[in-house]
């Protein structure tokens, strides 16, 4: 007893043979004691355990490892894999309360197994366990998919911790888009400096479809329309031109991006089918005449209102080979007409009007825009 209590070395075989003694005799409350006394924690092995564990139980009372757990509970401390052995029966019966009491108390002892545990029963006791036991990457885990991204940001600047940014908020696209976006933007818009680039986190929710969720990041991030944002306005667009093109047309009727490359977001809408914003965008007289054929797919006024305009901006070559191809067409009698009478006199020549009209056989478009006239 007074080895025990003063925790004396050079005794240690005396409490061997008394637990073995009693184990033997399966007295295993007095075993337990031994071990729980035993200086230098001698008998507190993963053998130990193994031994309780595998010792029946007698006359229908407690399973020996939990008295052995009990009994250690009252004078000790628990270690990690004693904690873990006590926790996992006790939180499995319901009485979770309890267990969270003896972490909170210091009764045992947090690890990151007991954590992995705990996280199939409640994500925020695992949360306490991990704190406890410093285990940096699954608290920060665990954080993300509690949605709690202040705290989990604040930890990592309090420990030091350099958390992999990237891989938690590909784990939270797949649990939910709302929490990916608002965690991207704190990383992106972090007041001490970027925790991710912008451009990294366009990159992940792209390749998990979250279209939704990039476009209110990206709208956030680039609503200073600055020029060293160029890349990252054409990239954005591309991808939305990919997937939500419609979205795309929202914002090119909006003027919100300017800084783009202009060129390259043209033959992207071109392919999405947007080919009155692809004539928005190209400067190119081949490019332009592509895409001004498709007049079953661009709103007439448009065209009617474009052709004026690039003969004003460029020079009235440009109206003339538009309405070249638009009159190859007797589909586009109407069109044409239109676009005769609109500019005529204006921008454009009357008679070299005429004279394309004439060229293409286009004979009622000459006679629509003369009666107009006459």
């Amino acid at each position: 007893r007074i080895a025990g209590r003063a925790k004396l070395s050079g005794c240690e075989d005396l409490f061997i043979q008394q637990f073995e003694a009693n184990f033997l005799a399966q007295n295993y409350g007095e075993a337990a004691k031994m071990a729980a006394i035993a200086p230098g924690g001698v008998l507190r092995t993963p053998q130990t355990i193994q031994r309780f564990k595998t010792a029946l139980p007698i006359g229908g009372g407690a399973p020996p490892l939990m008295q052995y757990l009990a009994v250690l509970l009252e004078r000790t401390r628990l270690n990690e894999q004693e904690s873990l052995e006590l926790v996992g029966p006790v939180v499995q019966q319901g009485r979770k309360d309890m267990a969270e009491g003896w972490l909170r108390d210091g009764k045992i002892t947090a690890s990151e197994p007991l954590g992995n545990f705990l996280r199939t029963v409640d994500l925020n006791f695992a949360l306490s366990a991990y704190l406890s036991c410093g285990a940096h990457e699954k608290a920060v885990q665990t954080y993300a998919e509690l949605g709690e991204l202040d705290k989990l940001i604040a930890y990592c600047k309090q420990t030091g911790y350099r958390a992999p940014y990237g891989d938690l908020l590909r784990g939270l696209c797949q649990v939910k888009g709302e929490w990916a976006e608002q965690f991207a933007l704190k990383l992106v818009q972090n007041p001490e400096g970027p925790l991710i680039e912008a451009s990294e986190a366009m990159e992940i929710m792209f390749q998990k479809e979250l279209i939704k969720e990039l476009t209110g990041l990206m709208l956030e991030v680039l609503k200073g329309n600055l020029p060293e944002q160029s890349r990252l306005q054409t990239r954005f667009l591309e991808i939305l031109l990919l997937r939500r093109p419609d979205i795309a047309n929202v914002i090119f009727g909006r003027n919100l991006f300017s800084e783009y490359d202009q060129s390259y977001i043209g033959g992207c809408c071109e392919t999405a089918g947007l080919f009155h914003r692809a004539l928005e965008h190209y400067t190119e007289l081949a490019d332009i005449l592509r895409c001004i054929a498709h007049t079953d797919q661009i709103p007439a006024e448009f065209i009617v209102g474009y052709v004026g305009e690039i003969s004003k901006q460029k020079e009235p070559k440009y109206g003339y080979e538009c309405l070249r191809v638009l009159s190859r067409s007797k589909n586009n009698v109407r069109l044409c007409t239109d676009i005769a009478n609109s500019w005529a006199g204006k921008v454009l020549d009357r008679r070299e009007i005429i004279h394309i009209f004439e060229e293409n056989k286009l004979v009622e478009a000459v006679y629509l825009h003369l009666q107009s006239i006459a």
